[in-house]
């Protein structure tokens, strides 16, 4: 499997859930599995694409939202980082 690669763009923690939001900036296709990180810390099995949109007014469809599974694992996370993804057993 290729590397999938990303880039945090934003972090958020609100009512006790903290949010990666981040650009994919390389590999294709992915999905998430069993037990999946991002940047070596576990996330929930479900990613969204926010409501975002490029200069042009176009739907950001690169942009994607990971729930950490640890609210205190926000601090790991850094805009501008590069991160990669391990989609965890199928």
């Amino acid at each position: 499997m290729a590397d999938v690669v990303f880039e945090v763009e934003f972090v958020h923690v609100l009512r006790g859930r903290a949010r990666v939001f981040a650009r994919q900036v390389a590999g294709g296709a992915w999905r998430l599995g069993v037990e999946p990180t991002l940047g070596g810390r576990g996330i929930r099995r479900s990613a969204s694409n926010p409501r975002a949109l490029a200069p042009d007014g176009a739907p950001r469809l690169d942009l994607f939202v990971f729930e950490l599974v640890h609210r205190d694992d926000v601090e790991a996370f850094a805009v501008g980082q590069r991160v990669e993804l391990c989609e965890g057993d199928a």
